[in-house]
């Protein structure tokens, strides 16, 4: 069996942590223990290159040949055979639903100019996502393959519930993929990502009490990662934390805009390892308090707002204190309450 093929335990859990960090199309074999993992994953699995399970799953039984169980063994046994059942009855299940003809939808009479318009609208969760491909050539080239795996010589249908499956589960993925597979479709996400840093989007929230500065993905080196070998877009950060001259821009911005707002939060996205990491650099005027959130436990460290305009505290050398390990402050130390618009992706 080829190990390149073959869907491990440690792929998987990449990617639950990362959807675009693996192509599931690309694997043909599943171990269980992967199996198991995507079923945790919230997200629509795109397995469709799978034609045999693994060795694992074919072999494995739940009670020992040599020694007589014990009692911890037995419950495992029980255990195992239940999820077996399981396994078996999904798959019979599945067969039985998947062989039922579904009823004929709404005839289409342009199928490709349909499936280009649920394409433009769809949303495929991924960080790619606000830095799409809209090139006509780039979408094209992608439909036509994606049209050629799924149906063949025999061209797009009519029915308009199969192509609106065709478009969910084919399509989309192909077209989410497609972002990162060559160096030109990388160089032109990665343009795209430099555009929205250098122009980022301000808006409010709670009668402007809140500002939200958002760059958007950090622009940083292409590098392959992980046991997928898929391409990541990874920035050079110190400590996580942007440039002190992007994140004095970012304050500035924010103050000048809504001068009277009460919380300016700065906020921004950039891998570190295999995972997409949502960090935010969030100040309350009222408290003088500036936080730090990579992620829990969240820090913390006081500066004024006129320090903070004018950059003569920098940011990476304010000594951030640990919430969490905070006890004799951990009531003063409060992150502020308030609910801004999640701009940035979450999954």
């Amino acid at each position: 069996m080829s190990e390149e093929n073959l869907l491990t335990k440690e792929i998987a859990e990449q990617f639950v942590e990362d959807e675009d960090s693996v192509d599931l199309s690309e694997f043909t074999t599943i171990e269980d223990g992967a199996a198991e993992s995507l079923s945790k994953s919230g997200s629509s699995l795109w397995l469709n290159g799978l034609t045999t399970l693994s060795e694992y799953a074919a072999t494995r039984r739940p009670t020992s040949q040599v020694d007589p169980p014990s009692g911890e063994a037995i419950e495992s046994g029980v255990a195992l055979s239940y999820l077996w059942c399981m396994r078996c009855t999904a798959l019979l299940l599945f067969l039985l639903v998947g062989c039922k003809p579904s009823a004929p939808g709404e005839r289409i009479d342009d199928p490709r100019a349909y499936v280009l318009e649920q394409l433009a609208a769809v949303d495929f969760n991924s960080w790619v996502a606000p830095y799409r491909i809209t090139d006509a050539g780039f979408i094209k080239a992608t439909l036509d393959q994606a049209i050629t795996r799924e149906f063949k010589e025999k061209g797009l249908p009519h029915d308009q519930s199969k192509l609106d499956r065709f478009v969910k589960r084919e399509l989309m993925f192909a077209y989410r993929s497609a972002h990162l597979r060559t160096p030109e479709s990388r160089a032109i996400v990665l343009a795209n990502v430099k555009a929205k840093y250098a122009q980022p989007a301000i808006v409010t929230a709670d009668n402007d009490r809140v500002a939200l500065f958002d760059f958007g993905s950090v622009p940083g080196e292409w590098v392959k990662g992980g046991r997928a070998k898929t391409w990541l877009l990874r920035p050079s950060l110190d400590k996580g934390l942007l440039p002190q001259a992007d994140l004095q821009r970012a304050f500035k911005a924010l103050v000048g805009a809504y001068p009277k707002a009460q919380i300016y939060d700065v906020r921004y996205q950039f891998t570190e390892g295999l995972a997409d990491v949502r960090a935010c650099l969030v100040y309350d005027r009222a408290t003088g308090v500036l936080w730090k959130a990579h992620g829990v436990p969240r820090s913390y460290a006081t500066v004024s707002i006129n320090d903070l305009l004018a950059g003569s505290a920098p940011f990476g050398g304010l000594g951030f204190t640990h919430q969490a390990r905070d006890r004799a402050n951990r009531k003063n130390a409060a992150f502020p309450n308030y609910k801004a618009p999640m701009t940035l992706r979450s999954r």
